[in-house]
């Protein structure tokens, strides 16, 4: 058998740095993730600011972009809960 060739580029090291390949893909994502972030609420400013009667807070807003799925759901509990107490359900 003859021994693998010898490579003569440079290592994966070289252009990640002194990191893994798991801390490489988190920034990545966190990146990605924090630019979705920004565009959401800069796209969708006049809906959060209208939406309720006082503009909601930056908390709310990330909370509505990040876990959209679960505010949506609990969003619509709620307020079939209100119209049910509200017509003596």
């Amino acid at each position: 058998m003859h021994p693998a060739p010898a490579w003569k580029g440079s290592s994966w090291a070289n252009p990640v740095g002194k990191t893994t390949t798991a801390a490489l893909l988190r920034s990545e994502i966190k990146k990605h993730n924090d630019n979705f972030l920004v565009r959401q609420r800069k796209g969708r400013k006049d809906f959060f600011d209208t939406v309720e009667k006082n503009p909601l807070t930056a908390e709310q807003v990330d909370a509505c972009i990040c876990m959209d799925d679960n505010v949506m759901v609990t969003y619509s509990l709620f307020i079939g809960i209100l119209l049910t107490d509200e017509h003596g359900g």
